[in-house]
């Protein structure tokens, strides 16, 4: 068996095409979620450079250093990029994951895939 990677979440939020079922799209938002999260966590390890400690947990720490512009190998722009479509995708898999009493529409699943597509786009145009 080989490790689990970013591209392995982003595949399996893929996956979920059939949305008409809930745990099935809420599994579609918090796959893509976190095959984004996973992506931008790596680059940011590899850059040697910690995510400033302040609000929030690692996830919206990791944000903030995207937001922040703290890679200086990555573009000013693509940063913030990447911090705007973490941020959204975020607010989604939250939703998806704690927000039991409400039903999740499938644009949430689309956005989520979309958002986490264009996070691994800007990362692998980067690199």
């Amino acid at each position: 068996m080989m490790p689990v990677t970013a591209d392995d979440f982003l595949k399996s939020a893929l996956s979920f095409e059939d949305c008409r079922h809930e745990m099935t799209l809420r599994n579609r938002v918090s796959r893509a979620y976190y095959g984004a999260y996973l992506l931008a966590r790596d680059v940011q390890i590899a850059s040697k450079i910690k995510a400033p400690n302040g609000r929030g947990g690692v996830h919206a720490q990791l944000i903030d250093y995207y937001r922040q512009e703290m890679n200086p190998e990555m573009g000013s722009v693509s940063q913030r990029e990447i911090a705007g479509l973490l941020s959204m995708a975020k607010v989604l898999r939250t939703k998806a994951d704690y927000k039991l009493n409400i039903l999740i529409p499938a644009s949430d699943g689309s956005t989520a895939v979309r958002c986490a597509q264009d996070v691994h786009l800007i990362i692998k145009n980067h690199g």
